[in-house]
């Protein structure tokens, strides 16, 4: 019998019929009892069974309240253990929440059935490996988060928070590194009410509104915890109790959670350390207002510099009064501070993106070149409820005294990569569907290169001019191009530069396509009306030929044209299935037989809206050029 729960039923207990034999405890609570046990026909499972310590006893296999008096509790939390069943059974298709297989009634109590999993608990992970001297890396934590974050994220979906994450909820699978959230014992559906009730909670990682009377609990309470997750993970320590946060500051102390560029001993990014700033707010109005909007952060999306921590902030200077100071001087301490203030302002402005009109130049303004490319034609109407993120935009200076491509900076992320089975349009060789990783920082190419772009290549190479068939160059996507000669280009462009250019992945192009999003295309499942170019877009340039790069709305990273158009040249070799594809963002050249064919993306003017999908991919001769062929570069950011 286990030692630390001397009421838990012994192994060898049949239960339901006969249908689960216990084997083994595996852990246990102020709220109840979690079996390894197994199941006649599903096999290993686990059970979890509702027994609170302070208001109830077993006698025998049976559990009763403790007295008439704790009747009322107990029937609450045993109403509270039923829902967290029904909850668990609504996120049962997500990896990344715990699966309910079953749940009975039996012996005066209830029973949850749960899948197996071969793994650590968080806590237990993240010791093991201080212990050895390798704790979590910034990667390791990016990889455990997103997925975690898509889980909670289905759950607010929901309106359900989960009001319990901590390192002993999050268990992480063996056989593939991914976290599985635990435990919705204390979850609550309806989070728009003012309601703390007597959920549990873990000092450390709970919010102010969860030890606090009148406060509302939403998903920033969750989004709390997780930043305190991260806390736990980054500096080795258990986050600090919020009770002592609040009392430090009240009487104008320090608050004991500190997180500036030496947290985690200078191991992580000042990025990631901002995002965990901002959960760990005490304001609930500034912080992420939910999981998804916390993985936008992740991404960088709106994410600040991280702010330095002053101990002893200066008072802010008062506002003269009417009249005070006519004809004195400032005293030199108020000039100096609002010099520095005015400073800071001109230089925040002078690094801030601008719109598509007027990009940011990092280095000084070249000299006006001997082929300009035409500025791209403004895009059209946006639909409305797209929200599209600004992003750094660039262009470097060429030795020629021209400049090469706008380029958009892109986050780093996660996504699934391919098309899933129930897609219309779908082709067997887009699976199947994985998860992958884009961590290395990047700029892709906001636009196709254009013919004003390649052509002043051509000028001088000496090389070859492509056929524009009578549509126009200028601002119009280079066709007529092969995988060879966009490879030119782009070394050509590194050497004008001094920058690294290459062609995309596959993986970074699909990624840079979906723009965070898992639709048939960027704006929805359906193709719409003029949202691009193709046969069947609606647009004006419908099946006859290329329309100027930027015609349309750009997706959600700030990239236009990344459906339709021309199809895009990537760096990859064709292989009909993502089966040994790389996970890691890289390009796939192995496998690929003996008749070689490079991968495009993108559809193209011609194509049919199917073609058009982000996951849609086909393949040429890396020596073909054809009408609806072109191409765009990214470039390698350094770490």
């Amino acid at each position: 019998m286990n030692e630390q729960r001397r009421d838990a039923l012994p192994p060898g207990t049949r239960l339901d019929g006969d249908k689960y034999a216990i084997e083994e405890v595996l852990g246990s609570g102020g709220f109840g009892v979690v079996y390894r046990a197994h199941h006649r026909d599903l096999g290993v499972c686990v059970l979890k069974e509702y027994l609170p310590s302070e208001i109830a006893v077993r006698e025998g296999e049976m559990v009763y309240p403790k007295s008439s008096g704790d009747m009322g509790d107990y029937r609450d939390g045993l109403n509270r253990f039923r829902r967290e069943a029904q909850q668990l059974i609504r996120f049962s298709g997500h990896p990344n929440i715990v699966r309910c297989r079953d749940y009975f009634e039996a012996n005066g109590t209830a029973y949850l059935v749960m899948d197996f999993e071969d793994g650590l608990p968080l806590d237990a992970f993240l010791a093991g490996r201080e212990a050895q001297g390798q704790p979590m890396t910034e990667a390791e934590l990016r990889h455990l988060l997103r997925p975690l974050l898509e889980g909670l994220a289905t759950v607010h979906a929901e309106d359900v928070l989960h009001r319990d994450i901590k390192p002993g909820n999050v268990f992480v699978r063996r056989r593939d590194g991914q976290p599985v959230l635990l435990d919705f014992g204390a979850a609550k559906a309806d989070f728009s009410k003012h309601s703390r009730s007597r959920a549990p909670h873990t000092p450390g990682y709970a919010a102010p509104e969860q030890v606090e009377d009148e406060c509302h609990l939403g998903p920033w309470t969750d989004v709390y915890a997780v930043g305190a997750l991260m806390w736990r993970a980054v500096t080795g320590s258990a986050p600090p109790k919020v009770e002592s946060r609040l009392s430090a500051l009240r009487p104008g102390r320090t608050d004991p959670l500190v997180i500036d560029e030496g947290t985690g001993g200078g191991r992580f990014s000042a990025d990631l350390l901002e995002v965990m700033r901002k959960c760990l707010h005490l304001d609930e109005a500034q912080r992420p207002p939910s999981a998804k909007a916390l993985l936008a952060l992740l991404d960088g999306e709106g994410l600040e510099p991280l702010e330095p921590v002053r101990p002893n902030p200066p008072p802010p200077v008062p506002p003269p009064q009417p009249g005070e100071g006519k004809g004195k001087p400032l005293p030199l301490a108020t000039v100096a501070f609002w010099a520095v203030i005015v400073l800071g302002l001109g230089l925040w402005l002078s690094l801030q993106p601008w719109s598509s009109s007027s990009p940011v130049n990092p280095a000084p303004a070249p000299a006006p070149a001997p082929v300009s490319a035409p500025s791209p034609a403004p895009p059209k109407e946006a639909d409305p409820r797209r929200r599209v993120v600004e992003r750094a935009v660039f262009r470097d200076a060429l030795k020629d005294g021209g400049e090469g491509p706008q380029m958009v900076v892109l986050p780093t992320g996660r996504f699934r990569m391919g098309s899933p089975s129930g897609e219309t349009g779908r082709d067997s060789d887009e699976g199947p569907v994985r998860m992958v990783t884009i961590g290395k920082r990047i700029a892709m190419g906001r636009y196709e290169v254009t013919f004003a772009e390649y052509d002043r290549f051509v000028a001088a190479t000496s090389g070859r001019r492509p056929n524009d068939r009578g549509w126009g160059r200028g601002s119009r996507p280079v066709i007529r191009v092969s995988q060879e000669d966009a490879k030119a280009y782009a070394i050509w462009l590194s050497a004008q530069t001094g920058k690294t250019y290459r062609l995309p992945t596959e993986a970074e192009w699909e990624y840079a396509a979906r723009a965070g999003t898992t639709t048939t295309y960027s704006w929805g499942n359906e193709i719409g009306v003029n949202r691009a170019n193709c046969d069947g877009c609606g647009s004006e340039w419908d099946d006859e030929q290329t329309a100027p790069v930027g015609s349309f709305a750009a997706n959600a990273f700030g990239l236009f044209d990344m459906h339709g158009n021309v199809y895009e040249w990537v760096e990859d070799c064709y292989v009909d299935s993502y089966a040994g594809a790389p996970i890691d963002g890289s390009a796939r050249s192995s496998g690929c037989g003996s008749d070689v064919r490079a991968v495009v993306r993108g559809g193209s003017w011609n194509e049919y809206p199917r073609g058009l999908r982000a996951a849609n991919r086909f393949r040429d001769g890396p020596s073909d050029r054809f009408d609806n062929l072109g191409f765009r570069l990214v470039q390698d950011l350094n770490p």
